[in-house]
């Protein structure tokens, strides 16, 4: 799966700092769906 967009990087923080970026709906729609498809840690 390959998406691209473009968004403000922020970041938070605090004892280990993380880099954010705010997915757009559609964007987020479609890796929602795929979730779903693939499994997980410890599954």
């Amino acid at each position: 799966m390959k998406i691209e967009f473009k968004g403000k990087i922020f970041q938070w923080r605090g004892p280990a700092p993380f880099l954010f970026v705010a997915v757009p709906d559609k964007q987020s729609a479609a890796i929602k769906a795929v979730s779903k498809l693939v499994p997980t840690a410890g599954a």
